[in-house]
């Protein structure tokens, strides 16, 4: 999960789930000034949730997956693909 390339990506979400928490309030959204101010508590939460939910993935926990095509290095792309696909599942 800390590879450059997968944390480009997963922090990518991160940055949208704080987003979406204002525009649910019907707040601006605060897209180029998103961490210029601290967030609520539940923002908060909210990342972790997310987190913990993307740390349980089997991509992380399955330790013979990394001998497929996830153990070799991928670009940002592939990333954005695999992250894109589990988002949608949930």
């Amino acid at each position: 999960m800390s590879k450059e390339e997968i944390v480009y990506n997963w922090l990518s979400y991160v940055g949208q789930i704080a987003r979406q928490y204002f525009i649910m309030l019907g707040k601006p959204d605060p897209e180029e000034r998103l961490f210029q101010y601290p967030f609520p508590e539940q923002v908060w939460e909210n990342i972790a949730k997310f987190l913990r939910s993307l740390k349980a993935l089997p991509l992380w926990v399955n330790r013979d997956l990394s001998e497929t095509v996830f153990g070799g290095k991928q670009n940002n792309s592939f990333w954005k693909t695999v992250f894109g696909a589990m988002v949608e599942s949930w």
